[in-house]
């Protein structure tokens, strides 16, 4: 089983766009809100710009994104508090532990 560590967050963005920040690095992709909903609701995956890919994980617990080749996870249900409270809320980022 892996081990996940909070690397940042995913923030809301100008014109729809959810950033996604890793600590650092500053933001590393971004995805449109509509399709983080759709995600969220069992459609997917989606494209992350500028080069990646969202989409949930098997128990549908965690929105997955695949940056640069990286998996970084959000759960699920912060995700939508997000959605829900838009842009007052924030969800945590986290990344696999090596």
């Amino acid at each position: 089983m892996s081990q996940y560590l909070k690397v940042d967050r995913l923030l809301p963005g100008e014109n729809g766009m959810i950033r996604i920040m890793k600590d650092e690095a500053g933001e590393i992709g971004t995805v449109s809100r509509v399709d983080v909903i759709l995600t969220c609701g069992g459609l997917e995956p989606f494209p992350v710009d500028p080069s990646g890919e969202m989409d949930l994980s098997n128990p549908g617990k965690a929105v997955k994104f695949t940056v640069d080749g990286i998996l970084f996870l959000a759960i699920r249900i912060q995700v939508v508090n997000m959605i829900n409270q838009w842009p007052r809320r924030k969800a945590a980022l986290f990344g696999v532990v090596e």
